[in-house]
């Protein structure tokens, strides 16, 4: 996690913990104890960060395991929460579940691990920052400053909703609201280091950023600010060369260290970037997850000692999809792709204007990481009214002999396809950034195509280019090199007979229905052998050069929140949409719950894009030693997808099991449930008892929580 920089005291903000409603808001664990004997004073500081507590008996909150209270906050922005609490009959530490709202109505979920007020001692990673009163005849009892940190830093706070886990009682005594501060504002206290960060030649927004992306974290590991445009005893220099673009591409750089010197060159401003985040994971720092909280930065002097390494990225570009829910921040994902040398973004969004009401905050962020936009979503229906079914119904499919409002449209209709055609043109008149847009027919398994007499002989792959062809022929009319998307989803995966698609179509390719557990073009997987045929028919009819895949290996929505990784089923992928000649793949990350399992595959896929010779298991012990803190925990991961296989398996849906497959998958599915399953728990109760450190701890517990709530979606799919 990153370290807390040092804050003026007069920055923060501190709030009143007495919660508007709570039953379970009284005095401290018996009714003649209160906090004015604990202190002198209500105003106290744990490690620079001021909290004031309330001096009556009634101006704590104490909860028993279950119990809930919600405290309104200022409506300001914030970088973290920090909690003052405490745990009582707490053998082992507790936890205590924080639900912050915005202003907006979004929200977020945080849980935080508390100590035992008595065994302070016991867990020194955990009791690093305590604060000891000294009541009770002088027998000290702990309270704990707890960071919590917030991710939609860009909103307005509203609530804070505290729950009690299940066992223990909890007193939160004080809250402190740290704020949101430029990285100048951040840095400011720290002393200058003796490294300096000099930016030779170009000085454009994606080299000043790298300058500035090692400045933080050099400060966060050395706890000294390094200045940019000075030399020092120890430089660091950024620079771009021709040679090594014409070797390495834009994306590739070479480090190169002599004694108290180290050189960045990349072949554009991107290797630059690429090349800084390279020398801050030679050091240790890692990304594995978008938020500080799934940083990893270890307190050390920065060694400019580095051998020469040159790289070059296999994707020229790599992508992600990203769909915004109400407990992520946006920029955290923007941050996350260009810290994991991803350089395109699918902005999958829930409405035509949100690329609109979003720009002011993520543009500058894209920009100065040097992120390729596109953007979209299911936006086609949305183009055509279903108010005007009453007065053109002939614009709207038929089923059934019916005209009908419900979906899509009526692809023979001129008029139909005016009207979309004029909608989509809006669209890029009014998204000026985005390079690629998806405007997509209704999300359906299939049947919402039109049956009339003229569309009868249309396949809905057909229809669907159609429509696609007349929006894409209005959009060049506004920005000539604008493309929009023919989606091959579901009932449109088969290749179209009657219709080709027209300059500016470019092919989607969205396999959901496929099967995760082997590669696409693995013989021994039916399903994934009709997908991969379907694959190679349209890619006669579309440009491979062109095409994009939107993948699922992130798609919570799809795993019921299972959260697997799939290191064989990535690498394989890889390897075969790169063969088939297709130049970007941009897996979908969605949810409607916030991850507890860490999302091992984004980490998997953005490295595999970069590099597809890389060992996937080396990536996932990497993760186990550093984000972990014991790097056993890669057979955990193992373990998990040993067990998951059998239930995530379809490769035989839609057709007839042979015997002994059923059989076997029967077995295997008994198997995972009574051994494999257990044996992954195992392996995180172990790393619980031997890692000492907070973060790991906390991270070890949410992977419990996540490998839980597996299992018991696992054993619904599982049933017959």
């Amino acid at each position: 996690m990153l370290s807390v920089m040092p804050v003026a005291a007069q920055r923060y903000t501190t709030v009143p913990i007495t919660p508007a409603a709570n039953a379970a808001h009284q005095t401290a664990f018996t009714g003649d104890i209160g906090f004015g004997e604990w202190f002198d004073s209500p105003d106290l500081a744990v490690r620079g960060v001021p909290f004031r507590i309330e001096m009556g008996e009634r101006d704590i909150v104490r909860l028993g395991p279950g119990q809930t209270c919600e405290v309104p906050l200022p409506g300001e922005r914030a970088a973290a929460l920090h909690l003052l609490a405490t745990g009582g009959y707490l053998a082992t530490p507790g936890e205590l579940r924080a639900d912050i709202t915005f202003a907006n109505g979004a929200r977020e979920e945080h849980t935080r691990e508390i100590v035992d007020w008595n065994y302070g001692a016991r867990y020194p990673g955990d009791a690093a920052r305590t604060f000891e009163p000294t009541a009770f005849g002088g027998a000290g009892k702990t309270l704990y400053a707890y960071r919590v940190p917030v991710r939609r830093k860009s909103l307005p706070l509203q609530s804070l909703r505290l729950t009690a886990g299940d066992r223990g009682t909890f007193i939160i005594a004080a809250l402190t609201i740290e704020p949101v501060l430029t990285q100048e504002e951040r840095l400011a206290p720290l002393p200058e280091s003796d490294l300096g960060i000099l930016v030779e030649g170009d000085d454009g927004p994606i080299t000043r950023f790298a300058a500035e992306q090692l400045q933080l974290y050099v400060s966060l590991m050395e706890g000294k600010r390094p200045p940019i445009g000075q030399a020092d005893r120890r430089t660091v220099h950024l620079r771009r060369d021709a040679d090594v673009s014409a070797r390495l591409g834009e994306d590739g750089f070479r480090l190169a260290g002599e004694g108290e010197s180290l050189t960045i060159t990349g072949g554009g401003a991107t290797g630059v970037l690429y090349g800084s985040y390279a020398l801050l994971e030679s050091q240790g720092v890692r990304f594995f997850m978008p938020g500080e909280e799934h940083e990893v930065v270890p307190k050390r002097e920065v060694s400019l000692a580095v051998a020469v390494v040159e790289e070059r990225p296999d994707w020229a570009r790599r992508g992600i999809t990203y769909y915004p829910y109400e407990f992520d921040e946006p920029a955290d994902w923007v941050d996350f792709a260009a810290k994991t040398r991803l350089n395109t973004i699918l902005f999958h969004a829930p409405a035509p204007d949100w690329w609109e009401r979003e720009r002011e905050m993520l543009n500058p962020e894209l920009e100065r990481r040097g992120i390729h936009i596109d953007f979209g979503g299911h936006f086609m229906p949305g183009l055509l009214p279903r108010s005007l079914f009453a007065e053109h119904p002939d614009w709207f499919r038929m089923e059934n002999g019916e005209r009908r409002a419900d979906y899509n449209l009526c692809p023979s209709s001129p008029e139909a396809l005016a009207m979309i055609a004029q909608g989509a043109a809006e669209i890029v008149r009014r998204n000026p950034e985005p390079e690629v847009f998806s405007i997509w027919p209704d999300d359906l398994g299939g049947g919402g195509w039109c049956h009339c007499e003229k569309c009868a002989e249309l396949s809905a792959s057909d229809q669907s280019l159609t429509a696609m062809n007349a929006m894409a022929r209005a959009m060049r009319e506004v920005r000539p090199d604008a493309r929009v998307v023919f989606l091959a989803y579901q009932d449109t995966v088969q290749p179209p007979t009657r219709v080709q698609p027209e300059p500016g179509v470019v092919l989607l390719w969205a396999p959901r229905e496929r099967c995760y557990v082997h590669g696409l073009n693995d013989p021994s997987c039916p399903r994934n052998v009709a997908h991969a045929r379907a694959l190679e028919g349209l890619l006669r009819v579309f440009d491979p050069a062109e095409t994009e895949v939107f993948e699922y290996y992130l798609d919570q929505i799809l795993y019921q929140d299972i959260v697997p990784t799939l290191p064989q089923t990535l690498q394989a992928d890889l390897a075969y949409y790169r063969s088939l000649g297709i130049k970007v793949v941009e897996p979908l990350m969605v949810s409607l719950v916030p991850f507890r399992s860490v999302l091992a595959n984004a980490g998997l896929s953005a490295g595999l894009q970069w590099d597809e010779d890389a060992d996937p298991q080396a990536w996932l012990r990497d993760l186990a030693g550093s984000y972990f803190g014991d790097e056993d925990v890669s057979q955990y991961f193992v373990q998990r997808e040993t067990a998951l296989r059998p239930i995530l398996s379809r490769c035989y849906d839609g057709i007839e099991v042979p015997d002994d497959v059923a059989s076997t998958r029967r077995a295997d599915t008994e198997r995972s449930f009574v051994q494999e399953f257990p044996l992954a728990w195992g392996i995180l109760e172990r790393a619980l008892l031997r890692v000492p450190g907070a973060d790991q701890r906390q991270r070890l517990l949410a992977e419990r929580a996540g490998l839980f709530q597996a299992v018991d979606h696992a054993r619904a799919l599982a049933r017959p």
